[in-house]
């Protein structure tokens, strides 16, 4: 792509507030890459405020499907022209999917750049670049940036999320808190419900925490939302109190700006990984995502360039997970007001000790709320072997993440019950041959990480998966978000002298970077 003065570029993003505001690093680089570039955005009418006064973007335009002007197969060639109309360079599909692919392609954007692999969506790009949406260790940020590999020169990386509210913003969000019986206190605000892409916690878990924070905290807690299902949420939650609970309820009583100034004003903002929670991360404040399912990974959407931490208790799960049509209760349970409350006490101290996030520290926390390991023991000796499974496994767990323990044979168990201290978690016995039990297990388990555990083959390490391995995971991918990696070799001294969590997560990112 030719660098000159005036580059008009299109940015593809019509879905929710939260894909936004994580495209907004990407909106920042094309700016740093080309200065004098003319960005524009297509975006539905009800996030258009997020970006109406960002500094990176020259106009956001509305997309005429999602507004209803599509009526006919003339309306999609109107839209065509329309768009040709504004003599664009260039068009990046944050977004893809077959009908803006076609659109643009019909508005004769010169060049098109998306995902290599959505593959008929990609007939209508001219420049593909390859997004690897199940390595969980790539954020949705991260995926935004990759695009910019399709451009010339060298595009400048800036991972930096920020918004930009109306200058009366915060003045008008004042008075409505004050018009609702704020006087001054500090704020926890709390966006109970979420977009569809996880789950809400349950309003009698959310009564307890709001319990918990106004007679242990001097904060006041704000309640935010708009329409039907939301007030709904928020009557549940006031039913299910014991005491009267002395909120700030903002439902339905702020747009978007106005959000974005209340939300200011908190000291930490709680919810699912949903648009006001990203909206938060962008304005600095530190987010507690509670986050149930084992679906939504944090390592893809967790909150961005913010202090957060990620409360959630998946692995008590025993069902393969669909947040989209699950009513079971089981996720939603297992997160106590305690975890919550503790959580979020965690959070104000590390504000008050000006704590800087950084990108590092946060991947580890993620995948630590994200991943569920599964060790297998493929083969084991000696009670030596057993201390040191049990060493690795208890520098885990003490960490909050989620182990699973397998062993082909029953003599496993007699081994571990030699040594002290004993095993935190319940031993399995399953061998890989029994195939559709081991997929099972997987599935429900939501195993992101097998690690193969041979003590025998320590002079002979094999470097490629095993067959039966890479079929059992293939056919499991038929039923989890990301297919398990397959670990048989691992850097032990690193595993068992220094950190575990440390060393999964750097062989996962090996993982990925040679394949």
């Amino acid at each position: 792509m030719e660098t000159r003065s005036k580059i008009k570029l299109l940015v593809i993003r019509p879905d929710a507030i939260g894909d936004v505001v994580l495209m907004i690093p990407l909106l920042n680089s094309i700016k740093a890459t080309f200065p004098d570039a003319e960005i524009f955005t297509l975006q539905q009418s009800y996030t258009q405020p997020l970006l109406r006064n960002h500094p990176s973007v020259k106009e956001v335009i509305i997309d005429w499907k999602k507004a209803g002007k599509l009526r006919s197969p003339l309306d999609f060639f109107r839209y065509a022209r329309f768009l040709r109309s504004y003599q664009f360079d260039a068009a990046i599909f944050s977004y893809l999917d077959t009908f803006y692919a076609c659109l643009i392609f019909m508005a004769r954007i010169p060049l098109r750049i998306g995902d290599k692999n959505k593959m008929i969506p990609r007939l209508f790009l001219n420049k593909v670049v390859p997004q690897t949406f199940r390595n969980l260790l790539t954020h949705e940020v991260e995926h935004n940036l990759t695009l910019l590999k399709g451009l010339r020169p060298k595009p400048a990386l800036l991972s930096r999320m920020d918004l930009y509210h109306e200058p009366r913003a915060i003045e008008k969000a004042c008075r409505i808190l004050r018009d609702n019986g704020w006087n001054g206190e500090k704020l926890i605000g709390i966006h109970a419900s979420t977009g569809g892409g996880n789950r809400a916690w349950l309003p009698k878990k959310y009564a307890e925490f709001i319990e918990d924070i106004t007679q242990k905290t001097p904060y006041r807690v704000v309640l935010t939302g708009q329409g039907r299902k939301d007030e709904a949420l928020v009557n549940d939650i006031l039913r299910a109190a014991y005491l009267p609970l002395s909120i700030l309820n903002l439902i339905g009583k702020t747009d978007i700006q106005t959000l974005m100034g209340v939300v200011s004003q908190c000291d930490a903002f709680v919810g699912t990984d949903t648009g006001p929670t990203h909206i938060a991360a962008a304005l600095k404040i530190p987010v507690l995502c509670i986050s149930p399912t084992k679906f939504v990974k944090s390592l893809r959407w967790g909150p961005w360039d913010t202090l957060n931490k990620i409360i959630g208790n998946p692995k008590d799960c025993p069902y393969v997970c669909n947040p989209y049509r699950c009513q079971r209760p089981n996720c939603l349970e297992a997160i106590s007001a305690r975890d919550a409350f503790d959580g979020l006490e965690a959070l104000l101290k590390e504000k008050q000790q000006d704590m800087t996030p950084n990108i590092t520290t946060l991947r580890k926390e993620w995948f630590r709320a994200s991943i569920n390991l599964m060790i297998m023991i493929n083969s084991m000796d000696t009670k030596k072997d057993a201390q040191k499974i049990v060493q690795v496994i208890h520098a885990l767990t003490q960490k909050g993440m989620a182990v699973t323990l397998i062993a082909r044979k029953p003599r496993s168990i007699d081994l571990f019950s030699q040594i002290t201290p004993l095993l935190p978690i319940p031993i399995h016995i399953l061998s890989p041959f029994q195939i559709s039990k081991m997929i099972r297990f997987i599935a429900t388990h939501d195993i992101n990480l097998i690690h193969v555990w041979d003590t025998q083959k320590s002079e002979r390490p094999r470097k490629k998966t095993p067959l039966l391995w890479a079929l059992i995971r293939q056919i499991a991918a038929l039923f989890i978000y990301a297919p398990p990696i397959i670990l048989t070799d691992i850097e032990k001294d690193e595993l068992e002298n220094k950190d575990p969590l440390t060393a999964y997560l750097k062989a996962y990112k090996h993982y990925y970077d040679a394949h």
